[in-house]
């Protein structure tokens, strides 16, 4: 496998800061208990990296830097986490049965948790295009954390 996808994370769709805020507006006021997130739509973990997929994560490795628009067309809650339902063009490969980004998480929920939501309701309000941008994130050597490339 290619070196720069072996220390790759995962790839997502990140938001852009403007795009952010004006999400915030659409969802109801948090909890102070709740973990806000609303930042990325996660395309692939590291989990799912294999060879039947390498071509997909090769493809995702060259678009890095390209902007992407998603679809917000509903949201989803679980007792762990709230997400908004997401469409992406076609072109874009997700491992997740419903593309999403976490808006928060609860109960000592994780993130990760948000592709466990069973339930996604339409939204209340005309879906909303914003423009993202495709990045893969990379472990730091030694120390656990994490990079954006």
């Amino acid at each position: 496998m290619n070196k720069d996808i072996n220390n790759t994370e995962y790839f997502g769709l990140f938001l852009r800061e403007e795009d952010r805020r004006m999400l915030l507006k659409k969802i109801p006021p948090l909890r102070d208990d709740f973990k806000l997130f609303l930042d990325h739509l996660s395309l692939i973990h590291r989990s799912a990296f294999n060879e039947q997929n390498l071509s997909i994560c090769e493809d995702l490795l060259k678009r890095c830097g390209e902007k992407i628009p998603v679809t917000i067309v509903g949201t989803g809650l679980s007792d762990r986490a709230f997400a908004f339902a997401c469409e992406l063009p076609q072109s874009l490969f997700c491992a997740n049965k419903q593309p999403h980004i976490t808006i928060c998480t609860m109960n000592g929920g994780k993130p990760v948790e948000s592709n466990y939501i069973t339930k996604w309701d339409k939204l209340p309000f005309p879906p909303i295009t914003v423009q993202c941008e495709l990045r893969r994130v990379i472990h730091y050597c030694g120390n656990g954390k994490l990079k954006y490339k």
